[in-house]
């Protein structure tokens, strides 16, 4: 089944219930922050299908970002509206919660190599699905360890480590990439993430210049 099978104009049309009925079903709508990304989703949906009108053998749809940009409520969306079409499609859900080692400022290499570890396992894992939804990916760990270096956390050595090492990370996966950027929306604790907004800003900059260096389809979410 492709997407090619029908225009994004008429795919977008037909959404817009499915999205509305998703959205409840998901129990979305109590959350201010996730219910505005809810109401972005038709002009988002566009930016989406454009992108996967062309039969591939798999496709990564790689949903990365600062902390509270909207990566969460947007990979979970786009997984269960391809999954309501009858496509084959899987989500890989991020696993920094899990992290056994202090994050954010308080981060360390040993931390940022955990998540490393843990993006290894995940991505390299092989699938049958024609879409994987995938909540961040290694490079996500570029913008957290530049902050660390830059607050000697981390060493130069160290910092050089694990960018390497996320790189090699991404460019083994296989399958077609299409990356979807998601700006910063209004900062919300979650138990998880960090709501200094002089750290979230110094991230959100960090994935502004790193976008430019990655060498596959970037789509915008704002």
């Amino acid at each position: 089944m492709s997407l090619g099978n029908s225009s994004n104009k008429d795919l977008t049309l037909f959404l817009k219930e499915r999205i509305s009925k998703l959205n409840i079903a998901l129990q979305f709508i109590d959350d201010p922050v996730t219910l505005s990304i809810f109401r972005s989703w038709e002009h988002d949906l566009s930016k989406v299908l454009k992108h996967l009108n062309k039969p591939k053998e798999c496709y990564r749809l790689i949903f990365i970002g600062a902390h509270c940009s909207g990566k969460t409520t947007r990979s979970k969306f786009a997984y269960e509206i391809l999954k309501s079409l009858g496509f084959n499609v899987e989500h890989r859900k991020g696993g920094i919660d899990q992290c056994p080692y202090p994050i954010n400022e308080q981060g360390s290499f040993e931390s940022q190599k955990w998540i490393l570890d843990f993006y290894r396992e995940r991505d390299f894992k092989g699938s049958n699905a024609e879409y994987v939804v995938m909540d961040r990916c290694s490079l996500d760990t570029i913008p957290y360890t530049r902050y660390l270096y830059t607050h000697d956390r981390v060493t130069a050595e160290e910092a050089s480590t694990l960018y390497k090492y996320a790189w090699e990370i991404y460019n083994a996966m296989s399958g077609y990439k299409i990356i979807f950027y998601n700006k910063p929306l209004p900062l919300v604790a979650n138990n998880v993430r960090s709501t200094n907004e002089t750290y979230r800003d110094f991230i959100a900059r960090e994935f502004e210049a790193l976008i430019k260096y990655i060498p596959d389809p970037i789509v915008i979410l704002e």
